[in-house]
């Protein structure tokens, strides 16, 4: 009876990750601190999210938002001037056609 139940326990029975009879894999070094990376991760994200406010002092330390847009605006066009291309209008590509002559 020993034997049968040994032989039929060496491996799982149908899914090996899941139910009762389940393989668990070994937890090894790697396995341990990238779970301890993740739950500290974690930590930090609920630790800003209990408090969404900003305090006075955080505040103070926040850019100016109206400057960094202004300043974006400006290398954006930097930018697009750099490439030197001109606005170009569908009459500039087709004006070498045919498109005046009469018909009579």
């Amino acid at each position: 009876m020993r034997l049968t139940m040994v032989l039929n326990l060496k491996f799982p029975r149908g899914n090996m990750w899941i139910g009762k009879y389940r393989l668990v894999p070994p937890m090894g070094e790697g396995v341990r601190s990238s779970a301890l990376k993740r739950l500290t991760w974690e930590y930090e994200c609920m630790k800003l999210l209990s408090k969404p406010y900003l305090t006075e002092a955080q505040e103070a330390c926040q850019p100016d938002w109206d400057a960094a847009l202004a300043n974006r605006e400006k290398y954006q066009r930097i930018k697009l001037d750099m490439f030197g291309f001109d606005h170009v209008k569908m009459d500039d590509h087709l004006k070498h056609l045919n498109n005046e002559k009469k018909w009579e």
